[in-house]
C-alpha cells in the first residue's frame, strides 16, 4: 500500500455513535478521543486525572465528558462500569446509539503471532513508564 495513507479525515459520520477512550487526557488518546468527537461520536474520555481530563475536552469541538478511570486499579474500573451502567447507558439510549457505542484503548500491552491480545507479564509490570 505504498502511498495510500489512512487518516482522521477519512472518518464516517459517527453523529449515531458512541466512544469510550482511555487514556484521553493527553498523547495519542487525546488526539483519537479529539478526531472521533469531530466526526461527531459522543466520546466519552476516561482518565486518570479529571482536571487534565477536563482541559484536553475543553479543547475538543463535538460532544464529550470526562470520567475517572485508572485502568490499574480495580475499585476504579468497578466504579466506571458502575457508573457507565447508571449514566452512560441511559445516555446511550437517549441519543438512539444505544445498540452503537464502541470504546477505543489505544495503547494494547502486547499482541501474539496470531494477533490476539496477549496477557500482561511481570516484565511488562515492571517496564519504566508502564502501569
Amino acid at each position: 500500500m505504498a502511498g495510500t495513507y489512512w487518516t482522521a479525515s477519512d472518518l464516517p459520520n459517527l453523529s449515531e455513535r458512541r466512544a469510550v477512550v482511555t487514556g484521553a487526557s493527553g498523547g495519542l488518546g487525546e488526539v483519537i478521543a479529539g478526531e472521533l468527537a469531530r466526526a461527531g461520536a459522543t466520546v466519552t474520555l476516561a482518565v486518570r486525572d479529571m482536571v487534565k481530563g477536563r482541559v484536553a475536552a475543553a479543547r475538543m469541538s463535538g460532544r464529550t465528558d470526562v470520567r475517572p478511570l485508572d485502568l490499574a486499579d480495580l475499585a476504579s474500573v468497578r466504579a466506571f462500569a458502575a457508573d457507565w451502567t447508571t449514566h452512560g447507558a441511559e445516555a446511550s439510549r437517549r441519543s438512539a446509539s444505544w445498540s452503537r457505542s464502541s470504546s477505543v484503548h489505544h495503547r494494547p500491552t502486547s499482541w501474539t503471532p496470531t494477533g490476539s491480545p496477549a496477557a500482561v507479564t511481570p516484565k511488562d509490570r515492571a517496564t519504566a513508564g508502564s502501569r
